[in-house]
Order: C-alpha cells, then structure tokens, then sequence
C-alpha cells in the first residue's frame, strides 16, 4: 500500500528509517485534513487555519473530539548467538579489546537497559552449547539452554552470559574443538518453539537476530546451510523475519558468504545491497544493526477501537502531554499490523520519547494521549 500523509503531515517510508517496520507492516495515514483545527497542536489548542486537528474549547482530555483507546502490547525477539571457536576473535571492532562475542554481548546487555523491563519479551540461546544438566554426544553440535522470551527475562539471559564469560567460563560453554559445530538450524528450530510458547502478553510484532560469523555446519547433518534456510523460511512464514547480522572485521570466506546470502534472502529483511546479510565489521554496526529492528518492532502502540477509521478521523497524538507530529523522521503514522489490528507507529524522537520509562510500574500506553474529532 502506498504511503499517505497525515493530517497536515508529509509522506513518510518508515522503511527508510527501519527495516523492521516494512516488514510486518502498512502505512495507512489518513487523508489531509481540511481548514479547520488547530495548528498541528493538541487539540486543547484551540483554532487557526492550518492543517490540524479540529480545535477544541480548552478543557477535558480531548476536547471537542473523543479519545482514542490503545494498548501496549511488547514485541518478542529471540536471540541467536554463535559461541563457536571462531567468536573468540579479538581482531574484532575499533574502540574495543574484546572478543567478537564480548562486544555482541556488550550491546545486548545495553538492549535491556534501553528498553527497560517492560517494552520487550527477549528470549535468547547459544550455540554450540551444552544445556545446562546434560551432556552433549553429537560432537559438540549441541544448541545451549533456552531463555524463554518474557518482559522479565533479562536477568536470566545475564545469568546465562555471565556464565560463560571469562576468565572462568562453564565447561559447558567452551566451543567445540571440531571446527565444523556450528548448529545453526538446530537453533533456530528452538527459536521457533520459543515463539509457540511466549507469554499471552506477547504482541504482533516478532522477530529473530541470528548473530554469527560462520556458515552453519555440522559432522553428518548433511547440507547444513540448506537446513538453516529451511528453518528462516519457515519462521519468515509465521511473519516472524530474521536479522543475519555476521560479525567479522575481514572480509567472510566466499562459502561463508555464500550461505549467509541464502540465508538472509529466505527472510523479508535482507539488504537490498550486497552482501544481503548484515555484515557488521566494527562495534557501532554490531549496535545498529541489533538495536535498529527491536527499536522498530517495540514503537507502537495497538488501536483498540476496531470501528475506528483513519480516513473519516482528524487524530492528535501527544506523548507525556508534548504533540507528536505526524509524517516526519521524529513523529508518528498509521500502520496496519500483520494480526490485522491498526496500529500507530513511532520513529525517530518520538520512538525515544515513547519507550523512555518514567518507572518500572509505567508502560508505554499509559504515556500516550491520542485524541480523534471526525471530518
């Protein structure tokens, strides 16, 4: 469906800004607004000529209109992340003396913090791996304990890193000494009954970031590449995309290239350049390309009116009683979720804004103000 703007707002691509909000995702703004209203402000504002929403006399949550009712419901995104031998590289990132693995974790610790304990279900697992009570008979291609995706579960995805961090890690974390256990599509078929089993206030939005530097690979699993990207596909199917995001400062072998490729394609999000895949070759690309999607998928907010319509509505949208403008890098559009449901997306500042917890007992929603007024 083709971008519109909103009321008194230019057109916006949210797929410019992140890849993820394509995806699952339609922008569906209404019409422009006419000559009535106020000047893009609250609707509290009261009158003028430009585009807007329609005045109102000053008093009340939505004066001379109605407010509109929307939830919160927080996004799940599954974590999978190479510890094979090779990820002990330190030739790795240009501010930092860890290991391609250290700076991975090190962003994804900074994940839980930016989103705080509210705004996202994560879930994550390593690979190789030996779960955690069991021992590993299948040469090392073994898939480690999972942490089922929840709004609480950062504290147990830490407890899992710091397990295996150094100078003392786990036995059961250290890789592999065959340079093939590389279990990719064993993990991801534990992603996907992660996704079957997350928590009833899981919303629409999901997604998976495969972390690796190493084309999956393990003894007398076959086609081991063809595998993984059976498995993309299938969640790519369930509207669940996912990320490969390789992190190497040099330039991936052509077979490793090769199959990242595959399996980047058999997902919704690849790169329209080459490689397709995400190729993260310093500590700032690992940062985007991790913080990026989960930042897209978590701003939102779901319509709970399912009568409401966008193209018969004038609408005003404010976060902490501050007007958020529609159509713009820093504001705010329409979309059409993948459960049907509208929804309202957040970019830029506005995004910020919105999931900047106020206190651990503050959800997004409660933050948010948006008030209609028909044409």
């Amino acid at each position: 469906m083709t971008p519109r703007t909103g009321a008194g707002g230019a057109a916006v691509l949210l797929a410019a800004l992140f890849p993820a909000a394509c995806v699952q995702t339609k922008v569906l703004t209404p019409p422009p607004a006419g000559d009535t209203g106020g000047t893009g402000g609250l609707a509290s504002d009261g009158g003028g000529n430009a585009d807007g929403p329609v005045g109102g006399d000053g008093t009340g949550p939505c004066p001379g209109g109605t407010v509109l009712r929307t939830s919160y419901a927080p996004p799940t995104v599954m974590i999978a992340l190479d510890h094979s031998g090779s990820m002990m590289s330190t030739h790795f990132g240009s501010s930092s003396n860890g290991t391609r693995l250290t700076v991975v974790q090190g962003v994804i610790r900074d994940l839980f913090t930016m989103f705080g304990t509210k705004s996202v279900n994560f879930g994550y697992l390593e690979f190789p791996q030996v779960p955690l009570g069991r021992t590993c008979n299948n040469n090392g291609c073994c898939v480690g304990t999972v942490n089922y995706p929840s709004t609480g579960s950062q504290l147990g995805i830490k407890d899992a890193m710091d397990r295996c961090a150094p100078p003392n890690p786990s036995a059961s974390c250290l890789p592999s000494t065959d340079a093939n256990a590389t279990p990719t599509a064993q993990a991801l078929m534990l992603v996907m009954d992660a996704f079957d089993l997350v928590k009833p206030n899981a919303g629409p939005q999901k997604l998976t970031l495969l972390i690796t530097d190493h084309e999956p690979g393990c003894a007398g699993s076959g086609d081991a590449c063809m595998d993984a990207r059976m498995q993309v596909a299938l969640l790519n199917s369930a509207h669940i995309p996912t990320y490969v995001v390789a992190v190497s400062a040099e330039a991936l072998p052509s077979q490793t290239d090769n199959c990242l490729t595959d399996l980047a394609l058999a997902s919704s999000v690849a790169r329209d350049s080459s490689p397709r895949y995400y190729w993260a070759t310093n500590d700032g690309m690992v940062r985007n390309y991790l913080t990026n999607p989960v930042q897209a998928a978590a701003c939102y907010a779901q319509v709970d009116d399912p009568n409401f319509d966008p193209r018969r509505s004038n609408v005003d949208v404010a976060i902490d009683g501050e007007h958020i403008p529609s159509g713009t890098r820093d504001g705010w559009a329409f979309s059409d979720l993948s459960n049907g449901r509208l929804g309202i997306l957040f970019s830029g500042a506005a995004c910020t804004k919105y999931l900047k917890p106020v206190a651990d007992n503050v959800t997004p929603e409660q933050k948010l103000q948006v008030c209609t007024t028909g044409r």
